[in-house]
């Protein structure tokens, strides 16, 4: 009987050793961008980058957001994964990185309640561009305007940090 004690005992344990119960199941995720996002943006998929190590061997599942794509680059330490937020709250939402059926780590991906008025904020346009357009370093088709009777700083294209002179005509012509 005591035999058979020591044998189911034995038995258990291979099998729970086998089974991955002690196997490390918390992968480490170095990084992710964006970090979060925000809840009802105008467009609303959103790529993230994961990188941790030979990261693309997973397989990527979410219960929360629909995945739209998955790309995996040449480097193994990548992986891109397109989200659907759509009709989705201020939140975190698990998505899930499996490996044989079995899940290696869950990231919980924060959305993040959008400041009110954020969608009438201006952006970036062409008006932030300054154009520093210097045609008198280019071109002069009308050298004996290059220089006006109250201009401080007269035209001397000897001097490479002064005023050359020049005009667009001389440009268009070029």
């Amino acid at each position: 009987m005591e035999k058979l004690g020591k044998l189911f005992l034995s038995i258990s344990l291979f099998y729970l050793l086998s089974s991955g119960v002690f196997a490390q199941k918390n992968y480490k995720i170095e990084h992710i961008e964006p970090m979060n996002w925000w809840s009802g943006m105008k467009h609303s998929q959103i790529q993230l980058l994961l990188h941790g190590e030979n990261i693309s061997r997973f397989t990527v599942e979410s219960s929360s957001f629909p995945i739209v794509g998955i790309l995996k680059t040449e480097n193994p330490n990548y992986l891109f994964v397109t989200i659907e937020t759509k009709d989705r709250n201020s939140g975190k939402y698990p998505i899930r990185l499996i490996e044989k059926k079995k899940v290696v780590a869950t990231i919980d991906y924060e959305l993040k309640e959008r400041q009110y008025g954020s969608a009438e904020r201006k952006g970036f346009t062409t008006e932030d561009v300054i154009y520093l357009l210097m045609p008198d370093r280019f071109a002069n088709l009308y050298p004996g305007v290059d220089t006006h009777p109250e201009t401080v700083e007269k035209a001397d294209r000897s001097n490479p940090n002064g005023r050359h002179g020049g005009d667009i005509h001389g440009i268009i012509r070029h």
